[in-house]
């Protein structure tokens, strides 16, 4: 079911309700709401009255929800690891965000299921522009500030997580999220796309 808003802020308001977000999602979680509303943007359905006035839709889809809180889980999960989402200013946690739903939303349509774990993983890798070997990546979701994280990252889970991203099973292929490369004799991993 669809729900409709005409109001971007009554639509972030709800979406931080639905995920329960009520101020502390992440260091900057208004960011976060707003590029998931911002996402719901609807520029088809904006109606137009006299010359040129619009009104402008934003429609949260229940698919899209679902899609949301395994972001908002991600970006959770990361603000108990090393992964300093706090050093990402607004226009980056958005392009980030944006990111995320636009994968998630094509790997749904696909017939694709992304794991909690691969969903933490690629989100790192599409904040590094270059590529980052495995023990960078352990590193990065490594507990911070004596917060236990929900498991441990090590290596070899990394490495597992990272290469069952380079098979993922659609409806009508096996693609790869992630590519392997070699930099200085070591194996580094980058998003593809990035």
């Amino acid at each position: 079911m669809n729900i409709v808003f005409n109001n971007r802020v009554e639509c972030e308001d709800a979406l931080r309700k639905a995920l329960n977000a009520s101020g502390n999602l992440v260091e900057n979680d208004n960011a976060v709401i707003e590029a998931f509303a911002y996402s719901c943007h609807d520029e088809k359905a904006a109606s137009r009255i006299g010359l040129e006035l619009q009104i402008w839709r934003w429609v949260v889809k229940d698919d899209d929800l679902e899609i949301f809180k395994i972001v908002k889980d991600a970006l959770v999960t990361l603000a108990a690891t090393s992964f300093a989402l706090k050093d990402l200013n607004t226009a980056a946690i958005t392009s980030l965000v944006l990111g995320l739903i636009a994968l998630l939303r094509n790997a749904v349509r696909s017939g694709a299921k992304l794991t909690d774990e691969q969903v933490v993983v690629l989100t790192i890798l599409r904040t590094v522009e270059a590529p980052v070997s495995a023990n960078y990546l352990a590193g990065r979701l490594s507990p911070s500030n004596g917060r236990a994280a929900s498991a441990s990252w090590t290596v070899e889970r990394v490495l597992k997580v990272l290469r069952s991203l380079t098979e993922i099973v659609t409806k009508k292929d096996v693609v790869a999220l992630v590519r392997s490369v070699k930099q200085n004799e070591s194996e580094c991993w980058i998003a593809v796309g990035n």
